[in-house]
């Protein structure tokens, strides 16, 4: 079998706990999933159901700046149009280069 290495992006503090609890197991990140990867092609389907969270009460807005903020990007006063859309020619322009390109 030939392997493949794969990227991808992982919260580092999910990754950690995940590794944590996973090494109690005696398992690590690659191994699961690979787990995973083999369970959907033998199953043909996801080995568990999604589910769409409950809506956020915060506003756009309000989440814009927690992911700001995640991403260590400072705050900024955003402004909206009658429509609430966010007006980005008005966003410095690093925060308006992460909320089109992230």
């Amino acid at each position: 079998m030939i392997k493949e290495m794969m990227q991808f992006e992982l919260d580092r503090e999910l990754m950690d706990e995940a590794s944590d609890l996973l090494e109690a197991m005696g398992l690590d990140l690659s191994t699961v999933f690979n787990m995973l990867a083999s369970q959907i092609v033998l199953k043909r389907k996801l080995p568990f159901t999604p589910e769409v969270p409950k809506l956020s009460r915060i506003s756009l807005s309000e989440q814009l700046r927690e992911a700001i903020n995640r991403k260590n990007i400072p705050i900024c006063e955003m402004e909206t149009d009658e429509n609430g859309h966010l007006i980005l020619e008005k966003l410095p322009e690093n925060i308006r280069d992460w909320v089109l390109h992230g």
